[in-house]
């Protein structure tokens, strides 16, 4: 992912490590920034101007939606939400003035089984 100012590039080593790295968008070294501990979230995080917008499992119900600060090193959490967010694809994006955060959420997960009689 691209940094809004086009300077960095940002991204996990593979789909399933929780560290996100950095490097130079013109080239050189990459580095590690930090790590969310959550690898099962890989792939719910966005960058910001500041700093890296992610989301962590709080609980078996509840999700944490936490910010990391370039300038500070420190992350906080900036909202609860009250579902497991779905792990399993991407999609947390903030607006170009910060002022708005999206998600992807699942209104229901499940399924149906149908048992087909005289089936030929």
């Amino acid at each position: 992912m691209e940094s809004p100012d086009g300077r960095w590039l940002y991204f996990t080593q593979d789909r399933g490590s929780s560290s996100i790295w950095r490097m130079p968008a013109a080239g050189g070294a990459e580095a590690p920034l930090f790590d969310f501990h959550q690898k099962n979230y890989s792939r719910v995080w966005t960058v910001a101007g500041e700093g890296v917008y992610f989301a962590v499992a709080s609980s078996n119900t509840k999700s944490a939606i936490k910010f990391f600060s370039f300038s500070t090193g420190a992350e906080k959490t900036i909202a609860e939400v009250d579902r497991v967010l779905p792990s399993s694809v991407s999609g947390l994006t903030i607006s170009p003035d910060g002022r708005w955060l999206l998600f992807p959420l699942f209104a229901r997960r499940g399924s149906d089984l149908m048992m087909i009689e005289n089936f030929r």
